[in-house]
Parts: structure tokens; sequence; C-alpha cells
């Protein structure tokens, strides 16, 4: 008889038990992840978003504009440097 794999530890990815998100877990304090691209100059040269339940992340967007930057964990560069490239984007 083949082994049951179903109840592999890997098969489980959601660590974090009911106690954990009544606690308000950091992974359920941001809305997703804000991924910056930089130049070798260390500046902003593009953003990523990546939404909670999302697998691949998408180019930002214009209509991305009004995103709530503070509920978006930052990635690569600090939240001061891409709400600047966005706001720039924004403009142009």
């Amino acid at each position: 008889m083949a082994p049951d794999h179903r109840s592999a530890p890997h098969r489980d990815r959601d660590t974090h038990t009911p106690a954990d998100r009544r606690a308000g877990h950091p992974s359920d304090t941001h809305d997703g992840v804000l991924i910056a691209e930089t130049s070798e100059t260390g500046e902003v040269a593009w953003v990523w978003v990546l939404r909670n339940g999302e697998r691949i992340p998408r180019p930002f967007r214009r209509r991305d504009v009004g995103l709530p930057l503070d509920r978006f964990k930052p990635v690569g560069a600090r939240h001061d440097q891409i709400a600047s490239w966005i706001g720039a984007t924004a403009l142009g």
C-alpha cells in the first residue's frame, strides 16, 4: 500500500493557529507586499504589487496610486523611497 501523503507537514502551508489570527499575527496586519526593483545606484526603478493570496506579483500601474501604502509591507527599498517613486509615477 502506498504511503498517505495527505498528512505530510509541507501540505499544510498555513502554520498559524486560530489563536494567532485572533492575536493579530503579523501576516494579518498588511494587505500585501510592495516589491521595489532598484537601479545600481539604489534608486527605485520599478515597483511590483503582490496582494495577500496572490501568487504572482504584477507591475504597479497608475490605477494603484490610491493604494493605502501603510497597509503594504515594503521589500527592496524603504517605504518613503517607494512612496516617492509612486508620487513621480502619478505625476508622469
